[in-house]
């Protein structure tokens, strides 16, 4: 169910992004899990783009480890995987508007993170077999 969804990809996406803070696990505010399970009810994405948008972030924190991600970044972080991920795997997907409406993000901001995230993949949104099997275990 949603809740569940949301719950597990909230863990996961605070474990991806603050893995170089000394823990081994972070686990996610009821604040951000919230976040996301209003957007994955709102959206109703299925699942292999969630999962999809979990291997962005992944990425993005791969090739930049050092970044440290500001406190409550986690939900600009899903939101913009999240959207990339729908736009790959779907030919309908959501607009950048429906997506700032849906999140409470500006467009303007929207777009911004979308170039910029697109920048750090190097516009590579394509996933190997081996990185899906790393996520199918």
């Amino acid at each position: 169910d949603i809740s569940h969804l949301a719950y597990f990809c909230a863990d996961m996406v605070c474990s991806i992004w603050h893995f170089n803070s000394g823990l081994l696990e972070i686990p996610a505010d009821r604040a951000f899990q919230a976040f996301c399970r209003q957007v994955l009810s709102s959206t109703q994405v299925p699942l292999p783009v969630v999962l999809l948008a979990l291997i962005y972030i992944q990425r993005f924190k791969g090739s930049s480890p050092a970044t440290k991600g500001a406190d409550s970044s986690e939900g600009r972080l899903f939101a913009v995987s999240l959207m990339l991920a729908n736009k790959y795997l779907d030919d309908n997907a959501f607009t950048n508007r429906t997506w700032s409406e849906v999140t409470g993000i500006p467009l303007q901001e929207i777009n911004i993170m979308e170039k910029e995230f697109l920048t750090v993949l190097s516009f590579n949104l394509n996933v190997t077999n081996r990185e899906l099997k790393g996520w199918s275990k």
